[in-house]
């Protein structure tokens, strides 16, 4: 089916960008609206519901950003079954820009919140344990951060905070006034 046929294209991305080391190099950024990029990747999968201001504007690798949202929509989307059931929002909050994934799945057990972005480790059979890591490398090289929160009432949250386009300029001009 088409879906299985992505599944293996977005896996296969996932090793090879691990097997070629393009997670510790560098990215060419460019200004990037997040809300775009996640209404986009979300498109991908009916029913995922998307809440998301335009103009959330960081710099980044458009492609590898898509594929860090990918990831964590993939991801929910297998822990919570249903896409009804997953959620992705993004919101400024200050000088950062969030990205939040939400599921209805199993949660995290608590403890878990660090280990489930250990590269090869899945609790679903048959994963490859490569997207979380994947998805929290890419946010890392955009200076940014991914954590992961069991919501209540069930499920989890994955949030990825990434630096406005904004803050950069700000960072700039203070640096230029120093």
């Amino acid at each position: 089916t088409r879906q299985a046929a992505d599944e293996l294209l977005y896996t296969r991305r996932d090793r090879l960008a691990v097997a070629r080391g393009e997670l510790e190099r560098g990215v060419e950024m460019e200004v990037v609206d997040l809300a775009e990029v996640v209404r986009g990747v979300a498109a991908e999968t009916p029913f995922v519901q998307v809440e998301a201001a335009p103009g959330q504007e960081v710099l980044g690798s458009p492609e590898r950003l898509r594929q860090a949202v990918r990831n964590l929509l993939r991801n929910a989307l297998a822990a919570g079954g249903e896409p009804s059931q997953v959620r992705a929002e993004v919101r400024s909050d200050g000088d950062v820009v969030e990205v939040a994934v939400l599921d209805r799945g199993p949660g995290l057990p608590p403890g878990e919140e660090e280990t489930v972005f250990e590269r090869h480790r899945s609790r679903r059979a048959g994963g490859t344990g490569l997207g979380l890591s994947v998805a929290r490398a890419i946010a890392e090289a955009h200076e940014g951060s991914l954590t992961a929160h069991p919501r209540d009432g069930g499920g989890a949250c994955f949030v990825v905070r990434l630096p406005t386009l904004a803050s950069h300029f700000d960072d700039e001009t203070e640096a230029a006034g120093a």
